[in-house]
């Protein structure tokens, strides 16, 4: 029997993946981790004359995994700021994050997949002088988002858990201005810590 190149490819890394294993799961990576992380991230938008704002981002992630590969799903309450010569504009979300993960060496991972976000509460656009609150709507803006996410993690084995560093860059892909003829896409960087168990 003829074998495809694509074919031996998969052969050639779910052996790799089989024949490293041990090693990962004696660097305390358990199959199924959780818990607890937060951090900052930095969102602008495709938007000429915007700049990225910092704002912070707080929640619970999972990960499931054999070996090198796994899969981590998270759920954040997000603070993004977006900020033009105006002033910021403020946006309060639900970000859930889906990403494959690979462990390049025991405590370093490489990850990529899709996030899904949705608009809470009302858009806040604040200057020097005033702060006014509208809802999504009312702002030309649509409350869902979503888009392909990439970085690289860092896991370290801590007493009961592991201590997990994250850095990634979350591409948007839907157009989140409710303005006909106008397109808006974000762009945000997270760098998040956590203790997983």
């Amino acid at each position: 029997m003829k074998t495809t190149l694509r074919q031996q490819t998969l052969l050639r890394l779910a052996t790799f993946a089989l024949a490293t294993a041990p090693g990962w799961a004696s660097a305390g990576l358990n199959p199924i981790s959780y818990g607890f992380k937060a951090g900052i991230t930095s969102t602008g938008t495709n938007q000429a004359g915007t700049s990225s704002g910092l704002g912070y981002m707080a929640g619970i992630g999972l990960d499931i995994g054999a070996g090198p590969l796994g899969v981590m799903a998270d759920i954040y309450y997000a603070k993004r700021k977006i900020s033009d010569v105006d002033g910021d504009l403020s946006l309060t979300q639900i970000f859930v994050p889906v990403q494959a993960r690979y462990s390049l060496i025991p405590m370093l991972q490489v990850t990529g997949g899709g996030y899904y976000a949705s608009g809470i509460g009302d858009v806040t656009f604040s200057d020097a002088s005033n702060s006014v609150s509208q809802s999504y709507a009312d702002a030309g803006l649509r409350r869902t988002d979503y888009g392909l996410t990439a970085g690289l993690g860092f896991s370290l084995p801590i007493g009961v858990g592991s201590l997990v560093l994250e850095a990634r860059y979350n591409w948007g892909l839907a157009d989140i201005s409710g303005i006909e003829g106008t397109t808006i896409n974000t762009r945000s960087v997270d760098f998040v810590a956590g203790i997983l168990y």
